[in-house]
Parts: C-alpha cells; sequence; structure tokens
C-alpha cells in the first residue's frame, strides 16, 4: 500500500451461521483487491485494525492470526458448522424445535451443550476442540495486526475490550486466543457460558454486535498519525432472528424436531436427559405454558445487557472522537435484508441456508459494484 496514513479497518458483525455470508461476500472483495483467497496474509497486509464480535470475532481472530485464509473458513465452516449446531454428532444440524427451544430456556440449558463420551465432536465441546486445536498456546500478542473485540463479562457485568495494544482500558493482551474466542462467542441459549482468568464471559453480541464504530475509535486512538481512514464493515444479514419452526427441508416434521427424526432419537441426546431432569413433565408442555414461567424474564435480561452494552459502548466512542480531530473518512457497509421466506435461525447450518448465503452475498455484491470498486479505490490509494 502506497499511502501508510490511512488507517484501513476491517470489522464482521455477530450473527451466528449467518458468517456464512460474511465469508462469501469478503471472498468476492478479496479477489477484486487482486488477492488470492487462498492466502492468509491478506487481511494482516492490507488492514491496521480488524475488529469482529461473536462468529465475527471468530474470523477476526483467524484472519488476524494468519491461521486460516477465506477458502479454508468457508471449508471449515461447510465441515464443521453443521456439527457445532447439533445435538448429536450423528445427524448435521439436527436442532430442537420452537417448543423444545423454548423449554431448554426455561430449564436453562443451553441447546448445544454437548457432554458424554462424543462430547468433543458436536456441540460446545467440538467448537472447544476446534478453536484450541487451532489456536494452541498462542496469546494475542501472536496476532499479526491490531485486533479490537468487544466484550461481556457476565460474572461482574461489565463490558470489556480484548485486543493485543497495550492500551489503558484493553484487556487480555498476554490471554490465550482460544480463551478470547470462546468467551466472546458464547451466545446465551444457543452455548454455555465461557470462564477464564477468573472470570465468566457470554457472546460479546450482547455488548455490540457492530464492532465498526468501536474500531475505528481506537484504531485511531492507536496511531493519532492517520489522516484519512478506510473502513470496511461486513454484517451477517438483516432478518429474524428467532426461533423457526419450520426447520430444513426433508423428512416430515416429528412433534420433537423440525429435521423429522424420531422421538425415541431425541430422547437419547444428553440434552434431553437434563431436559427431562429439570421437567419431568416436558412432554405435556406447550410454547404459551411454557412462556408463562421465567422465559420473559431471562428475555428482559439479555435485552437489557444489550441495549446498555450499545449505548455505552458509543459513550465511550464519541468521548474519544471528541478528542480527535476530523479526518477524511471511507466507508462500505456489506449488509442487506434477507429473505423472510428463508429460514435464516441464527442456528441453522442446513445444507440449503449456506447455499442461499453463498448465492444472496455474491447478488448483493454483484448489485453494488459501482460503490464497491469507487470503495477499492480509496482503499488502493
Amino acid at each position: 500500500m502506497a499511502d501508510t496514513t490511512t488507517n484501513r479497518i476491517l470489522t464482521i458483525d455477530g450473527g451466528g451461521a449467518r458468517g456464512y455470508f460474511s465469508l462469501n461476500w469478503l471472498k468476492k472483495f478479496v479477489i477484486q483487491l487482486g488477492e488470492d483467497p487462498d492466502d492468509p496474509t491478506v487481511f494482516t497486509r492490507r488492514f491496521n485494525v480488524i475488529g469482529g464480535t461473536s462468529v465475527g470475532a471468530l474470523i477476526a481472530l483467524c484472519l488476524a492470526t494468519e491461521k486460516k485464509s477465506i477458502n479454508e473458513l468457508l471449508d471449515f465452516f461447510d465441515e464443521h458448522a453443521p456439527y457445532i449446531f447439533s445435538l448429536s454428532s450423528l445427524f448435521p444440524s439436527w436442532r430442537p424445535n420452537e417448543t423444545y427451544k423454548v423449554a431448554l430456556v426455561v430449564a436453562d440449558i443451553p441447546f448445544y451443550q454437548s457432554s458424554g463420551p462424543t462430547e468433543n465432536q458436536y456441540g460446545a465441546g467440538l467448537l472447544k476442540t476446534l478453536i484450541q486445536d487451532m489456536f494452541g498456546s498462542d496469546t494475542m500478542q501472536d496476532v499479526q495486526t491490531n485486533v479490537i473485540i468487544p466484550g461481556y463479562q457476565l460474572d461482574t457485568n461489565t463490558y470489556v475490550t480484548f485486543s493485543n495494544a497495550n492500551v489503558d482500558g484493553f484487556i487480555g493482551q498476554n490471554s490465550l486466543i482460544s480463551d478470547i474466542a470462546l468467551a466472546v462467542s458464547a451466545a446465551p441459549a444457543y452455548l454455555p457460558t465461557w470462564t477464564f482468568e477468573g472470570h465468566t464471559y457470554i457472546d460479546s453480541g450482547v455488548y455490540q454486535n457492530n464492532a465498526s464504530f468501536f474500531a475505528y475509535v481506537y484504531g485511531q486512538a492507536l496511531n493519532p498519525t492517520f489522516n484519512r481512514t478506510c473502513l470496511l464493515s461486513v454484517g451477517t444479514g438483516l432478518g429474524e432472528f428467532g426461533f423457526d419452526s419450520s426447520g430444513e427441508p426433508g423428512p416430515p416434521p416429528s412433534p420433537f424436531h423440525p429435521s423429522g427424526v424420531s422421538e425415541e432419537e431425541f430422547k437419547s441426546t444428553p440434552v434431553y436427559q437434563q431436559l427431562l431432569e429439570k421437567q419431568p413433565s416436558i412432554s405435556s408442555l406447550s410454547t404459551s405454558s411454557i412462556l408463562a414461567f421465567n422465559t420473559i424474564e431471562t428475555l428482559f435480561s439479555l435485552f437489557e445487557i444489550a441495549s446498555t452494552g450499545g449505548q455505552e459502548s458509543i459513550a465511550k466512542c464519541f468521548q474519544i472522537l471528541s478528542d480527535s480531530s476530523i479526518q477524511p473518512f471511507y466507508y462500505y457497509r456489506a449488509n442487506a435484508v434477507l429473505d423472510e421466506e428463508e429460514n435464516t435461525e441464527l442456528d441453522n447450518t442446513g445444507t440449503d441456508i449456506r447455499q442461499y448465503y453463498l448465492d444472496f452475498s455474491e447478488a448483493l455484491y454483484n448489485s453494488d459494484s459501482t460503490a464497491i470498486t469507487n470503495f477499492i479505490g480509496h482503499f488502493t490509494a
């Protein structure tokens, strides 16, 4: 890059399985830059700051450590995501339907909490194994560019910022990358909390799901000599996150799962046994009766965390910005409304939805080629 006074920033939103959309959009961007999507050094060479939330944080850490190229991340997602979001090592993309998700929330059991002799082959156990194998003993000092990742410390109700930069207010500079990755992707209801260095964390999406403004302000604070900024912010699509009961096409839905598995198969899973212990009469519960318990309280507490985190992070960023000088700013946001007819639930990793995300990201990219080309012109200046 000819202009070393430009702060080039990449951020990737959270969104669970929708991260597949983000990855394919970034692949198109890399190719238009004239780079090889098989090259894991592209992003550390091209960006001064990389940030992300939840699945976006996982992608950001992979790119910032040069552990995976974009193509390798897409392959990684294809191979492993269907088993991370599954109740069993035997069935990919085996998700509880709406009724059982609500029941699990009431019982305070994460949907994809894994246990037993195959726990490292599906659900949270598989995610843990993959992340720890990928990053090994690497700490945040092993990343190859500046990294900014929001986090939420559940045991202290504290909003934190993980980074490799030794700046007041940042934490985790010497922490294991694997611990940070698992901490900021522990989506409430979906995955269990993660505890390390004496604190317990949940998914950073409850704090700030879009880390772009966060990364911009902190990136400028890290190097005040930058006199222009190019910020690429990649979303995961806009649509309902909620409990979709339609599931994957295939066998006729059963009362227990949209994938059509039998009652006997479902009752053999560890998560059902945990549920049965907490709710002995679960088979007679309806969605409406379950909601009458403490689900509303749980959802409102999560909403409070999310809304407060959003406002406080923006307040902090504006304070830093107010102490800075104005500079040329070039911005591109890759995001759009997803088809409401598609099941875009955060844990849906079925073959059809992955193909939809690939097609959608390509169509979105092609439809805005003029603006993207204009951004790349500033980016490479």
